[in-house]
């Protein structure tokens, strides 16, 4: 459904949208946010939204080429087109490694933020990370759940 943006007079709010890939492939245009009332509300390229007056407008995202965003729609002709995995029923009972998955879990809050901004040398810190993930019981998590897993798939 359409959502609603309430503005006053004069008025800004900037438009996010989330763009489906088969918009952003190679040899389209970038994203394009239009108006269909710009007597009441414009948009620009980065997706700011103006008021001008009050009344209607409809804001809708595409491309140049005239590509509009149908993201619902392809979602679920997707869905109803989807191979079902054969994974899609498992479901990991991990009370068999509590503790290791405890200790890996401080291990990964521990690096992952530092690792994912890039406020360290990163190379070392994954290095680092990997080591402490395995001493901590990731080896072991691993194997448990492997073994379910083949146990549901009845190897």
């Amino acid at each position: 459904a359409p959502k609603t943006i309430k503005l006053t007079a004069n008025a800004s709010k900037t438009v996010y949208a989330r763009i489906p890939y088969q918009i952003n492939t190679p040899g389209r245009t970038a994203t394009q946010f239009r108006s269909n009332n710009t007597d009441v509300a414009r948009v620009s390229a980065d997706g700011l939204l103006t008021l001008i007056k009050e009344g209607s407008a409809k804001i809708t995202v595409g491309t140049e080429e005239g590509d509009s965003l149908t993201l619902r729609e392809d979602a679920k002709a997707v869905n109803e087109t989807a191979e079902v995995s054969k994974y899609a029923n498992f479901s990991w009972d991990n009370s068999a490694v509590t503790a290791e998955v405890t200790a890996t879990t401080n291990v990964y809050n521990k690096y992952y933020k530092n690792i994912t901004v890039g406020a360290c040398d990163v190379d070392a810190e994954i290095e680092k990370f990997n080591e402490e993930l395995h001493a901590s019981g990731l080896d072991e998590i691993m194997a448990a759940k492997q073994e379910q897993l083949n146990a549901f798939l009845g190897k």
